[in-house]
This record gives structure tokens, sequence and C-alpha cells, in this order.
């Protein structure tokens, strides 16, 4: 039965990416995403946490893959790329983390890649990003989105449990080291990485730079800074000598044209989340495999908001079925009088990035000394700042079919 509403839950998504996908973000047709029952989704993330601690924390991948860069939550660039590339098993991809952040759709993107996890356990893959961590997640409209469509508490602290198992980073065909953000001082080689212990919660200074950390062509070597350690190309192509590698592969920063190749080509940043904040930025995609790098970059998609969305329940909490004809919900808290809502004004997400880099910041100094050319200032690239938007400030849209 479990493997039955897995199926129908993906022929559900299969329907959607029938139709162009522009359509729904110009809102020339409302998307209809699907509420996964509560108690399915529970086993969905059970099962995935049991993938995901039998997995090491450094994957030895082989193959072709698909890699993905930050979604942030965008359910439309993540289903635009599918409907490229199939929701099957014909194919292999890696995700680099932060599936969750800014956008408004972080439950249905993890809810969506942790059921291919499951039915596809060795075409997904998934590393954990600097968003996949309690101190984040909490600044997020995560929690709200779950209190929303469900009663049970304990969903949002599956969802941490599980991302306390997700393994840290991934070698494709022993030449292609793939991250969240990078690495340091403190991990210069990939045993540090194999050595961590799950499950993994409190993030220290010394693995810090795998989440919070940037390239810069400003200095050779390294540089902490208020935002995490920079690297430059001699450090890079260090780290890739010692550990017998040929380039690196990561995310976590917004690039205007989504893929980026840098630091004397060992370096490409993969960025999938496209109009991040409304910077109006390219959704990127790469193709690793043996005969090297393949990068594509797609058009910025319109934000859509959860009240541009219907939200539809099945017509059973045991077996998924949903009739798309069915009128939609918005909240079954408020259906059912059940438990305040969260707040709708949450601390700022990049205030909480902020915070944490700081505070790992001040560990790092102590150890880790300036090493690069004095006389160059480094250019530490800036958060965006996200854009709240009142709802009734919010344009009224005209759907051609509801």
């Amino acid at each position: 039965m479990l493997n039955d509403n897995y199926s129908s839950i993906l022929q559900y998504y299969e329907s959607l990416i029938q139709r162009p996908i522009d359509d729904y973000a110009q809102r020339r047709y409302r998307l209809r995403l699907p509420v996964i029952p509560e108690g399915i989704l529970q086993e969905i993330l059970v099962k995935a946490i049991g993938f995901f601690r039998d997995e090491p924390s450094l994957l030895l991948l082989e193959g072709d893959f698909v890699i993905i860069g930050d979604l942030y939550g965008s359910i439309l660039d993540l289903l635009r790329i599918f409907k490229l590339l199939g929701f099957g098993s014909s194919k292999k991809f890696l995700f680099l983390g932060n599936l969750i952040g800014d956008s408004h759709f972080s439950l249905e993107v993890m809810s969506l890649v942790f059921l291919l996890k499951n039915m596809y356990p060795e075409q997904f893959f998934i590393i954990r990003g600097s968003n996949e961590f309690q101190g984040i997640v909490n600044h997020s409209e995560f929690q709200k989105s779950i209190n929303d469509l469900y009663t049970a508490d304990s969903l949002y602290f599956k969802f941490l449990e599980l991302f306390s198992y997700l393994p840290f980073a991934a070698v494709v065909n022993n030449e292609a080291f793939c991250v969240h953000s990078g690495f340091g001082p403190s991990i210069e080689s990939l045993s540090v990485i194999k050595n961590i212990k799950r499950p993994f919660t409190k993030l220290s200074a010394e693995l810090a730079p795998l989440f919070w950390s940037n390239p810069t062509d400003s200095l050779p070597l390294y540089l902490p800074t208020s935002q995490g350690i920079l690297y430059g190309s001699q450090a890079l192509s260090e780290f890739l000598e010692e550990n017998e590698l040929k380039v690196m592969i990561r995310g976590h920063m917004l690039i205007p044209d989504g893929i980026k190749i840098g630091l004397k080509d060992k370096l490409n940043t993969v960025f999938s989340c496209s109009n991040y904040n409304g910077s109006l930025n390219r959704s990127g995609l790469l193709r690793y495999s043996n005969k090297g790098a393949e990068l594509s970059s797609f058009d910025p998609l319109a934000t859509l908001c959860r009240t541009d969305v219907a939200f539809l329940r099945s017509q059973s909490e045991t077996v998924f079925s949903i009739n798309q004809h069915v009128s939609s919900i918005t909240s079954q808290r408020s259906i059912l009088g059940l438990k305040q809502a969260l707040p709708p004004t949450l601390p700022s997400l990049a205030d909480a990035r902020i915070s944490l880099t700081t505070t790992l910041l001040q560990e790092t100094k102590k150890n880790i000394p300036i090493i690069g050319r004095k006389s160059v200032r480094p250019i530490v690239p800036n958060l965006p700042k996200p854009k709240h938007r009142r709802s009734d400030m919010r344009p009224a849209y005209i759907y051609t079919e509801d």
C-alpha cells in the first residue's frame, strides 16, 4: 500500500508538469498542489531517514549526474527541472542542499524530493545545506506551512531529525568534489568529512566551512569573514591535489546566470532557484559525467506565494487519492479550529544566517591565521535581503481556468 501511495503522489505531480510551468508562474492556470496525508508524510520521512542513516557522511558516487543547486523552496523551478528531465529512474540526481529557504514552498519541495529518494534510492542523493539546521529553519516560513496544513507538531521535528542524518558531501566519479559551500583550513582532507558522526545537530567552527564559505579572486588562500571562510584559487588547487580530485561543484551563492565557472576553471557554482527574492537571476543546472560538465540555465520565473496556489486534500488519510475538481483548502488548522497558527511576521532568515556565521567566525578567528596578500581587500558577497510582502498589497490575478 505504501508503494502504491508513492506512485499515486508521483503520478499527480507528473500530471502537473504536462502544462507549461510558465502558465503557473504567470497565473494563467492555478497551480494545485497536493496535501500529502499526515500519516503518509510521516512514513515518507521515516523511510528516508533510514536511507540517509545507512549512507556515509561522504557519498562516493559513480555515473552521470544531474546536479541541482539551492532551490530555497521554489517548487516551480523544481517542477521545471523534472519537466525537462523526467521523474523516473533513468537519470541520477544530486541535490547540493538548501531545499528549504526564503521561497514559499519548502514543505512541498522537500516532501517531493524525499518521496523520490524513497522510490529511487540509488538515483536520488541529497547533501545537507546551510539552511538544513534548526537555528535557520526556525526563522523560515517552513514551520508555519506545516502548522497551516497539519495538526501534528511531530511532523516538524521529524523533518529536523531527517536533516541531522543528511550526508555532508559527495565525490562523483572519483574526480568531482560536491559540497554545499566549500572547505577551509580545518577541512583540507576528505577524511575529516568521512569521520563526521551522525545524527549531527550543532554546527562547530571546524565544520562550518562546509556550509558557510565562499570563493574569492582577491586572495590566494584563506580569510575568515563575517559570512564564513573565503578561499582562493591556490587553496582550492591544493585541496584538490591533496585529495586527488579535479574539480569542485558547490551551491550556496546567488549567481545571476544560475551557474558560474571560477578559480581557474576548477570551481562550478550552481544556484537553481530563479528570481530569488526578486533578483531576476536565472536557474542553473549542471550535468556531470566522465566527459566533463555540461552547464544549463533557464529564464527566471515569476514568484508564487502560497495564496496563489490551491492546496488539495486526499479523499482518504490512508490511501492517496485526489479529485482535482474538489474545493481547495488554505489551512486545515483554521477549518478544524485547532491550535493557533504561528504569527505571520517571522524574524528575518537573513538575520538568522548572519547571527550564526558571526558566532562561528568568533570561534574560527581564534584558530585560523589570515593568509594571503595583505594589500588586497577581499570582496565579501552580501546576502540578499528578503522582501516581505503584505497580502493586501499584492495584485489580484485572474486565472483562465480554476
